[in-house]
């Protein structure tokens, strides 16, 4: 059993084979195993950092474990994308995937802010040795948050620091260097606030960088923070923006 770092982007070697026949046909309709495939094949690696963590042997990928996250300035990650086939586990594939992340984001020098993710109950506690929490007691299990470097230990304290007021905002078009601020950071934010996300029928924003990213927009704060998202006319700002002046940026 061989196992490996692939990068989005990368050359064709033996493990990104391996992983690509892996995904190719998984869920296909699903947007996000959709958006997971252009990772790999690398339309987005000028703007994103995406690493896949496998164990394969003889072109099959048994195990594999994924971090992502844009590149830029305090940049937020997303975690997961974890799987080992069934026919193997219980044999320490998977322990040994996470063995390989965590050694590569603890000596990384551009590592994210914070990872997010959600996971089902099971899952969350193979996380929570590696740093994973409830952003709330009423997560339960589904919205999971690890702090990175110097960033704070709750996902409150992380989310005072993160949104601070000022006296604009900035609308820009949406770009995938931007959706795990969208889909983890701030729809976790939302739902800690116990508000609605959500519009036009999609649960995550990705659904509309498939579908329609030209109807997309998003808010920025004066220190490049993500603090809101637009569809078409509608929007959906962080409550600390809410009085703020909209300075559109096309």
């Amino acid at each position: 059993m061989k196992f490996e770092k692939i990068f989005a982007g990368q050359h064709k070697n033996e493990g990104y084979n391996a992983l690509w026949n892996m995904v190719k046909d998984e869920l296909p309709d699903e947007s996000h195993t959709k958006i997971i495939r252009r990772r790999l094949q690398g339309e987005f690696a000028d703007l994103c950092t995406d690493n896949y963590y496998i164990a394969y042997e003889d072109d099959v990928c048994y195990s594999r474990l994924w971090t992502g996250w844009g590149k830029h300035k305090d940049a937020i990650g997303n975690f997961g994308h974890f799987l080992t086939l069934p026919e193997k586990r219980g044999q320490g594939l998977g322990r040994e995937v996470i063995k390989k992340w965590t050694a590569d984001i603890k000596s990384r020098g551009d590592a994210p802010l914070a990872l997010f993710c959600t996971a089902t109950a099971e899952i969350t506690e193979i996380y929570r040795p590696l740093g994973f929490r409830e952003i709330t007691p009423e997560a339960k299990g589904g919205f999971l948050y690890c702090p990175l470097g110097n960033s704070p230990e709750t996902f409150k304290e992380f989310c005072d620091d993160y949104f601070v007021s000022g006296k604009e905002i900035y609308q820009k078009p949406a770009s995938m260097e931007y959706r795990h601020e969208l889909d983890c950071l701030l729809r976790f934010a939302f739902f800690a606030l116990k508000e609605e996300f959500t519009m036009g029928g999609s649960f995550y924003v990705e659904d509309y960088f498939v579908k329609c990213p030209e109807k997309l927009s998003i808010f920025f704060d004066e220190r490049n923070h993500v603090v809101g998202w637009g569809y078409e006319d509608n929007f959906k700002i962080h409550p600390a923006y809410r009085d703020c002046k909209i300075i559109k940026r096309y």
